[in-house]
């Protein structure tokens, strides 16, 4: 067998190993954190430009509905739109006079 040259070689090596392992920790850490930061300012973005209308913060408070979730938010607009459509459509019928 090849004798290394130098008799703490395998100790280098363990302590290399153990730097580079901690440096990749790290950048993963820093990029997940990073990430985190990202998407939770995207998801409050999304949250103010979804719950800006007054009407759908009423919506919400009346149905006793609670969003958790980014989905959600962009649903319920859905939903009100869809209420105030068939609204719209009930005061229209209810409003044309009857044939004679």
């Amino acid at each position: 067998m090849d004798k290394m040259e130098d008799p703490n070689a395998h100790d280098i090596i363990q302590l290399k190993a153990a730097q580079l392992a901690t440096e990749l920790s790290s950048a993963i850490y820093r990029t997940s954190y990073e990430g985190v930061f990202q998407v939770k300012n995207q998801a409050e973005h999304d949250r103010e430009e979804w719950g800006s209308r007054f009407s759908l913060l009423c919506y919400l408070e009346q149905k006793g509905i609670i969003c958790h979730t980014l989905a959600q938010y962009k649903e319920a607009p859905r939903k009100l739109d869809k209420e105030e459509e068939k609204k719209k459509k009930k005061k229209n019928k209810s409003s044309q006079p009857l044939g004679r």
